[in-house]
């Protein structure tokens, strides 16, 4: 079974620059095959420029080039995950600066946080 699941990356701070990984730690994967293509787009108006991304079957990375814009920065990456058991177990990890991020199921209303750290996502049933 697959999901489409969009991560939102935000910046606590007006002045720091995003810097945000996330690495999938249970037996799903990242469908980089499928017909549903990796998508990268704003949260608010603008999507700020990147210096930086990667994609693999279980990672994802990404990081801004640097904030002059006095405002957060946030990004949100929409991708299809093959879902394997219950829940999504990974690890979020930002680079130095404060970093929120949150989670929604594309076609359900199955949402939340989540913490830097170890973390653990049921899937929608």
């Amino acid at each position: 079974m697959e999901f489409t699941i969009a991560f939102s990356f935000t910046t606590q701070n007006d002045a720091d620059t995003l810097s945000a990984q996330l690495t999938i730690t249970d037996n799903n994967e990242i469908s980089l095959e499928s017909n549903q293509p990796v998508q990268i787009s704003p949260v608010w108006s603008a999507t700020p420029p990147l210096t930086a991304v990667s994609f693999g079957q279980k990672s994802l990375a990404l990081t801004a080039a640097p904030n002059t814009s006095s405002s957060p920065q946030s990004i949100k990456v929409t991708l299809p995950i093959k879902a394997v058991g219950t829940s999504l177990s990974g690890k979020f990890e930002s680079a130095g600066v404060i970093v929120n991020a949150q989670y929604q199921f594309l076609g359900y209303s199955n949402s939340g946080r989540i913490a830097v750290g170890n973390f653990t996502i049921p899937f929608p049933n």
